[in-house]
């Protein structure tokens, strides 16, 4: 009788663990690869591969109904003369603040993305008196600087941003 008990619980638990790892699979989302291959963003699966978010974006991806917003820009470190991250980060980040009226940043902090050197910003201001929050996250990668650049209007940052800061750390090399 007790291994009936003992056959039933592990049938139990067998199923529990295939269950729980077919939900975990089902929320990972979608990937979308870049056309040179040498990235990949994974999003939710309601969202959709753009293309006219930016033309220099490798990867460009949205869930315009709520206003939620991300491009990939990769450069190769060979165009560039003794950058750092921090440098590359700066450089990108001003040409944002430039296109912005009443812009505003704060240093959110170093990170690790995909086991590469991360930074991240959290810029605010207008454009096309718009209210916009961007959260620009620049990766260090092998051959390669990257930056992810998420954003959505300021009323729905709060709403919006865990969902953001997902896709921004699912940025991966390929």
């Amino acid at each position: 009788m007790r291994s009936i008990y003992r056959y039933a619980a592990v049938v139990i638990c067998l199923a529990l663990v295939f269950a729980v790892q077919g939900a975990v699979q089902g929320a990972d989302g979608k990937v979308i690869k870049s056309a040179d291959g040498l990235t990949q963003i994974t999003v939710p699966k309601d969202w959709k591969e753009m293309k006219n978010l930016n033309a220099e974006a490798s990867i460009q991806a949205a869930l315009a109904r709520q206003e939620l917003y991300v491009i990939v820009i990769t450069e190769s470190k060979e165009d560039f003369d003794k950058m750092t991250v921090n440098k590359y980060s700066e450089l990108t980040r001003a040409s944002i603040l430039e296109a912005l009226s009443s812009a505003k940043e704060e240093k959110v902090g170093t990170m690790t993305i995909a086991g590469r050197q991360a930074l991240q910003y959290k810029i605010q201001g207008s454009i096309d008196n718009l209210k916009v929050v961007y959260l620009h996250t620049t990766v260090e990668g092998k051959g390669h600087f990257h930056y992810v650049l998420a954003w959505t209007l300021k009323s729905k940052y709060e709403k919006g941003k865990d969902v953001l800061q997902q896709v921004i750390k699912s940025f991966k090399e390929i």
